[in-house]
């Protein structure tokens, strides 16, 4: 089956034909899909969960990710509402009290936006999959996938809007 993320992409001119798409058949370097990320953005999606640019979708969507998490709406991470969202991908309370304090590099005892996605970015160049899996845990579906990316829409055009 073609994974959730790629089933709203429109298939790249270059292939030849839509059964490919509709097949389920995996993006790859010469065969892209094309994908609109949350900036409005698009990029070519060369294999599962990896954009052309080389940047990994929960990085891509760390804005997103931040705003489920964020339950007294204050635009930040504490410890308890980290530790609960990387439960649903089960990730240990030991394990999320070390990425949260690995990410809070202002010591402040909260994640910015700007903290969790670098310390996203750090985290995925261990090799490591925990935010792979957490993006993918709000994407499960097309509905879900729409709701996850409207509801961090203006978190998401904030922090991609200062970047460039």
């Amino acid at each position: 089956m073609l994974h959730p993320l790629l089933q709203q992409a429109a298939p790249n001119p270059n292939i030849e034909t839509d059964a490919e798409f509709e097949a389920g058949i995996a993006p790859t370097p010469d065969r892209p899909y094309i994908v609109t990320l949350s900036d409005g953005t698009k990029s070519d999606v060369i294999g599962y969960g990896i954009l052309k640019s080389s940047m990994p979708l929960s990085e891509a969507w760390g804005p997103q990710l931040l705003v489920q998490g964020d339950k007294d709406k204050d635009n930040k991470l504490s410890i308890s509402e980290f530790a609960n969202q990387l439960k649903r991908v089960g990730v240990s309370l030991n394990t999320a009290k070390k990425l949260f304090e690995s990410f809070d590099v202002s010591n402040s005892g909260t994640l910015s936006v700007d903290e969790f996605v670098a310390g996203i970015k750090s985290y995925n160049a261990t090799g490591g999959n925990i935010f792979h899996d957490f993006a993918r845990s709000y994407t499960q579906d097309d509905q879900s996938a729409t709701a996850f990316l409207r509801e961090g829409l203006s978190a998401g055009n904030a922090y991609w809007g200062r970047q460039s």
